[in-house]
């Protein structure tokens, strides 16, 4: 369970009567990864004079949960939302409490927007109306926070066969040979990525995070005088990691994508000191999401070319 505040930000904090009267007091908060949250709001040392609710308005201004009521309603400490847990999506919401009685610490958006782990907290907002999202924008923080929860990793299939995992060490040969070029080049990509389930051919089913090497569109031969090379042009090499909403997967894929860096496909891979063939290069990268299982994943596929001994 993950909270957006800490008690270190009651730090200089001070209690108010709102002098308005009844305000909807706001967390606007973004959640990177979906889960499910209950809510909590530090309660002030006088108790409030009206009965305290916490409603939760989407980006759009659709209510997505509440009114919610709390479980305790303890002066000078942090209280929850009763009931079950509500799901948030990935998304931006405004977390509201109805009082009239709060405490709050000023100037603590001073510097802009400010991220925890999934959870970015963005401003304050207030209004009076409990119909609408509050709409007034403040620097200060009234303490409405959430306990969230991400949600965990989807179930994995077991793969079809558990010996496909296993990736063959390159053998030598005379001439450029398509197995031997695909075995080595998944060999080199598992040891970059660090992704263990690495076929040297598409699998009939995986288990992500994974990869495969697939089938060059076509292969050239007597490029050379004397048919002395051959090409093997787009040779796919596919990495499927976690779901296209989750951030981690968009920074894997953006490392491996990179043009260089300790993690980089392209460096790595036109680095390797290649056995099956005389040099493999790296020509572009395509994202797309693979449907595995009823599940979406984000994959990116390189496409490679390689060179090598044709016929003597």
């Amino acid at each position: 369970m993950t909270n957006f505040h800490t008690d270190d930000d009651l730090a200089g904090a001070q209690q108010f009567p709102a002098d308005e009267g009844v305000l909807q007091l706001a967390t606007e908060m973004t959640v990177g990864v979906a889960g499910t949250a209950r809510f909590r709001w530090y309660f002030p040392n006088i108790a409030p004079g009206v009965t305290n609710v916490i409603r939760v308005w989407d980006a759009g201004g659709t209510l997505h949960a509440g009114p919610l009521t709390f479980q305790t309603t303890t002066p000078g400490q942090w209280n929850t939302t009763a009931g079950s847990a509500i799901a948030m999506p990935v998304g931006t919401y405004r977390i509201t409490v109805t009082t009239d009685r709060y405490v709050a610490r000023t100037g603590f958006y001073t510097g802009g927007a400010i991220t925890r782990g999934d959870l970015t907290g963005i401003a304050s907002r207030v209004g009076t109306s409990t119909s609408e999202a509050p709409a007034t924008s403040s620097t200060a923080t009234f303490f409405v926070d959430i306990d969230f929860t991400a949600d965990g990793p989807e179930p994995e299939p077991e793969p079809e066969t558990p010996a496909e995992t296993v990736i063959e060490e390159p053998r030598a040969g005379d001439a450029l040979h398509l197995a031997r070029v695909m075995q080595e080049v998944a060999l080199a990509a598992s040891r970059v990525t660090g992704i263990t389930r690495f076929y040297s051919y598409p699998p009939a089913t995986l288990v992500a995070p994974a990869g495969y090497v697939s089938y060059p569109s076509r292969i050239l031969y007597n490029q050379t005088y004397q048919r002395g090379q051959a090409d093997y042009e787009d040779l796919p090499i596919v990495l499927v990691v976690g779901k296209p909403s989750d951030r981690r997967a968009r920074d894997l894929v953006a490392e491996w994508s990179a043009a260089d860096g300790p993690r980089s496909i392209v460096s790595a891979l036109e680095e390797w000191d290649w056995q099956s063939c005389d040099d493999l290069t790296i020509g572009s990268a395509e994202f797309d999401v693979e449907r595995i299982a009823g599940v979406d994943y984000l994959a990116v596929m390189f496409k490679a070319s390689a060179v090598g001994p044709g016929r003597d």
